[in-house]
Parts: structure tokens; C-alpha cells; sequence
């Protein structure tokens, strides 16, 4: 890893301010930033090192399951949400939450039913209408109608 002092950084100014309230020589300012960018640097690793047990607390298949996990999240939020929600997943109880989501999102498709989507066998007949006048059908029509539009 290597360390870059930006020249935006929002902690460069109040160093400086620091440096010439105290005093400090141009090599005491950088033996200061060389400090500060050790510190950063420690961090990194120490998060890597977390980020990398956490996935092998995942168990022998952990890199496959953090990686399914960001890949659904990508696919189902969008690459630009689920890409940044997937930056977030890093530890454990992450992974598993997501899987639980998953595992209910995949799980949906296999409930669903056809039932009660198609409509009755009898409906739009009328009963005897074989051997009603012209009068009766015509009648039993807007009766059926009426009761098609009510609904």
C-alpha cells in the first residue's frame, strides 16, 4: 500500500495551521505527515486483516458466498446502488443478512401459483340459455354484463 497526501485533504490545512503555531521546520512537517501517513496506512492493513477473517469465518466456500452476494445485490439494486451497497458488506453477520434476503427473493418465484387466476368454468354462461326466447337471452345478456361491470 502507499500513501499519497492529496492536496484537498480536509486535515491538510489544520496540520498546517498546527505546524506554524508550533513552530514546526519543513522536515519536522514532513517527518509529522510521514507519521500521519503511517497511521493510515496501519489502518488499511488492519481493516484488510479483518475483511479477510471475516470472509474465512464464512467457512471454505466464504470468497464464493461474499462474491454471490455482492453479485445479487449488483442485479438487483443496480450496478450503481448495489455496487456501493456491496462496498459496505464486511463482516460476517453482513454476508449472512444478505443471503437471508436472497435466499427470500429466490425463494418468491418458487411460491408462486396459478391459482385462482383463472376464472371459473361456468363463468360468462348462462344456465338453460339453449332454450330461452330471444327476449330471455337478450335479458340474461345485460344481467351478466351488469354483473361483469359491478365487479
Amino acid at each position: 500500500m502507499e500513501f499519497q497526501l492529496k492536496p484537498d485533504d480536509p486535515l491538510l490545512p489544520h496540520a498546517k495551521a498546527f505546524a506554524l503555531k508550533h513552530g514546526l521546520s519543513k522536515d519536522a512537517f514532513k517527518e509529522l505527515v510521514g507519521l500521519h501517513a503511517s497511521g493510515q496506512l496501519a489502518f488499511q492493513q488492519s481493516l484488510a486483516a479483518f475483511e479477510a477473517n471475516e470472509v474465512k469465518n464464512l467457512g471454505v466456500n466464504g470468497p464464493q458466498r461474499k462474491t454471490a452476494a455482492d453479485t445479487w445485490l449488483v442485479a438487483t439494486l443496480g450496478e450503481d446502488i448495489g455496487k456501493h451497497w456491496a462496498a459496505t458488506m464486511k463482516t460476517v453477520k453482513h454476508v449472512e443478512g444478505v443471503e437471508r434476503l436472497m435466499a427470500r427473493d429466490l425463494g418468491s418465484e418458487g411460491r408462486f401459483s396459478h391459482q385462482h387466476r383463472e376464472p371459473p368454468a361456468d363463468a360468462g354462461t348462462i344456465p338453460g340459455y339453449a332454450n330461452m326466447s330471444f327476449e330471455q337471452r337478450r335479458f340474461a345478456q345485460d344481467q351478466l354484463r351488469a354483473r361483469a361491470n359491478a365487479r
